[in-house]
């Protein structure tokens, strides 16, 4: 662990923490880019209730919830109604479950999600991460720089080298597939003849 001279400054567990802290920094990071780095897909368990199925353990965010195959909107509270009695089933989120509405007992309900971060637990555990070769940088100089500042020692050459990776992880980040142009989605589709009667009024 962190030696700062002749003492050992930073207990293991605290190191370890540490190390958390970071690589949950440079998780985030990632999934707020809203790119898929670490989405995992999982087939949800029924409660009995006919209308919830239980969410993995390591939920963190959902990406899309799957009915007998097929994708499904969410509803709100508001909407809850209408959803019950609705013959297109959609969901919300309900504690550490899903409600899929109208109920049905007998539907296969899966979903694509991002887990949790990962962490460490103990000294020999190492992590695995699907992201690009360099940016773990972004962990370490992170970590030697909050060693430092709890030792009362200079850490502003590390924040320094952290910050840049920070900002060179959020640019490069934003689109995993650079091949694929950005694009709106026309929910509820265009019809343009439709289009200028609301804007001439005929």
């Amino acid at each position: 662990m962190a030696t700062l001279g002749r003492t050992q400054f930073i207990p293991p567990a605290e190191a370890t923490a540490l190390v958390n802290e970071s690589v949950a920094d440079l998780y985030d990071m990632l999934v707020s880019r809203a790119e898929d780095y670490f989405v995992r897909t999982g087939t949800l368990e029924p409660t009995g209730d006919g209308e919830t199925w239980r969410l993995p353990d390591d939920v963190y965010k959902i990406r899309a919830v799957y009915v007998d195959g097929h994708a499904v909107d969410p509803y709100t509270e508001a909407e809850r109604e209408n959803a019950a009695s609705g013959s297109t089933p959609r969901y919300t989120l309900a504690g550490e479950g899903v409600s899929v509405l109208p109920a049905n007992s007998s539907r296969a309900v899966s979903l694509r999600y991002v887990p949790q971060a990962p962490q460490l637990r103990k000294d020999a555990d190492t992590l695995s991460l699907a992201f690009a070769a360099g940016w773990d940088a972004y962990v370490i100089y992170d970590v030697a720089a909050k060693m430092r500042i709890k030792a009362k020692q200079d850490a502003s050459a590390l924040q320094a080298r952290a910050d840049r990776a920070q900002a060179r992880i959020v640019q490069i980040a934003a689109q995993r597939d650079s091949g694929r142009a950005r694009q709106v989605r026309d929910v509820y589709g265009f019809s343009p003849m439709t289009h200028a009667r609301r804007m001439w009024g005929f």
